[in-house]
């Protein structure tokens, strides 16, 4: 996918442009954005499938209204069927293009925006029928969303390049943002209006979209990278060539570095996740497992040291139902849910949660001993804690069958 996402960077700038400019590849970053290396691939395929619509639609003004439209209606569909959020980013972005050719042509006439209303709106917005005749529309409406946060709000847009190195994310992005103001602020460069428009587009939805909405979470912060991403290949550099090695030399430099970061930190932390796995050794095919693991809240670093993914790897490799994916309406993973009615059938359960809060922290989460009290041992075969030791005395219906460096098997004594 980042590859792909890459390229297709690329053949947009020059699509716009008429030649790759040496900003966009600033923008190359952003394609492992926070939210990408935090797991949200549905949405990720989602962008990478709109900026293949965004470069069909810059590729093909010639053509004909009606093998247009229907080209448009097939690949927003498809864009649709990845993910609603890129869909709706693909609606917003087509919409500030219309508006940026009716401020280029001044074509303000009722006859002309009912011809454009026809032959792009309906096409790009057809699938949202979709959501009313399928489960989809189970979802609309299924959880609350989170309450409005304006701190939550500036600290997402400071974080899109959150990764691995605190100091290296925030200098990145800092770089990143300065250069080319400060071209466009020398007269070397200028904005193109259709894609300026989409990023203006993009930040005003992020102030407007909630946090949590429809059953998803991190829904504004999706944006932001996507934001950043149309806003750099909307500069054209107007500057001599000397700058543009400069600017091109800087962005491959620093995408070299962040990659090699990434990765490091990645292979470190995969040797104490190897070391988890060997846990599911002891653990049957179809064995119900309760997993507990502490909110990634409650520990300060800034790359993402969470553990509560390790687990999961039980479902696909033991067949094993685990205490750990969504019980949301319309998004169940596994149907059905097995405990229902009860608190321990997914971590987003509402009480009491499949999350410890580790002696000494404020956070959210439970403490262990209430967890385990609580705990119906007739349903479960296993418990799996990470991080966290067992209340003294121990538990006598408990028994130890593997320890790694920071989660243990426990056998349920039935």
């Amino acid at each position: 996918m980042p590859p792909l996402q890459i390229l297709l960077i690329r053949q947009l700038s020059k699509a716009v442009h008429g030649a790759v400019q040496p900003t966009a590849l600033l923008a190359v970053p952003f394609v492992y954005s926070f939210t990408y290396l935090f797991g949200f691939m549905n949405f990720h395929t989602g962008i990478t499938l709109a900026f293949a619509v965004i470069l069909f639609w810059y590729r093909t003004p010639s053509w004909s209204e009606l093998p247009r439209a229907a080209c448009l209606l097939v690949l927003a569909s498809m864009v649709w069927l990845a993910h609603l959020a890129a869909w709706c980013v693909l609606v917003g972005t087509l919409a500030m293009f219309e508006l940026s050719v009716l401020i280029r042509d001044r074509q303000w006439n009722v006859r002309y925006m009912a011809r454009r209303i026809v032959f792009v709106g309906l096409p790009v917005l057809l699938p949202a029928l979709l959501i009313l005749l399928g489960p989809a529309r189970e979802i609309v409406g299924a959880a609350p969303g989170l309450p409005f946060s304006l701190k939550f709000k500036i600290s997402n847009l400071g974080t899109p390049l959150r990764d691995e190195v605190k100091l290296l994310d925030l200098a990145s992005l800092a770089l990143i943002a300065a250069i080319p103001a400060v071209l466009v602020l020398r007269g070397q460069a200028r904005l193109m209006l259709s894609l300026a428009l989409v990023s203006a587009f993009l930040f005003v939805a992020f102030w407007i979209v909630p946090s949590s909405s429809m059953s998803g979470y991190y829904v504004d912060t999706r944006l932001v990278s996507v934001m950043y991403i149309i806003a750099l290949v909307a500069v054209r550099f107007e500057g001599n060539a000397r700058t543009a090695g400069i600017i091109a030399a800087f962005a491959v430099a620093l995408f070299v570095v962040r990659i090699g970061a990434t990765a490091h930190g990645w292979a470190e932390r995969s040797k104490s996740l190897n070391a988890e796995l060997g846990a599911l050794q002891y653990i049957p095919r179809g064995a119900r497992i309760a997993n507990i693991v502490p909110e990634r809240g409650c520990f300060n670093a800034w790359y993402n040291d969470s553990l509560k993914g390790v687990p999961n790897l039980a479902i696909v490799r033991r067949d094993a139902f685990v205490s750990s994916y969504w019980d949301i309406p319309g998004q169940q993973i596994m149907a059905p849910i097995y405990n229902p009615g009860t608190p321990y059938n997914g971590e987003l359960s509402f009480s009491p949660r499949g999350k410890t809060r580790p002696p000494g922290k404020v956070c959210s989460g439970i403490d262990l001993d209430q967890w385990l009290v609580n705990l119906p041992r007739n349903r479960f075969d296993f418990v799996w804690l990470f991080q966290a030791d067992l209340p003294e005395p121990a538990p006598q219906w408990l028994e130890l069958k593997y320890a790694g460096p920071n989660g243990k098997l426990y056998a349920i004594r039935h």
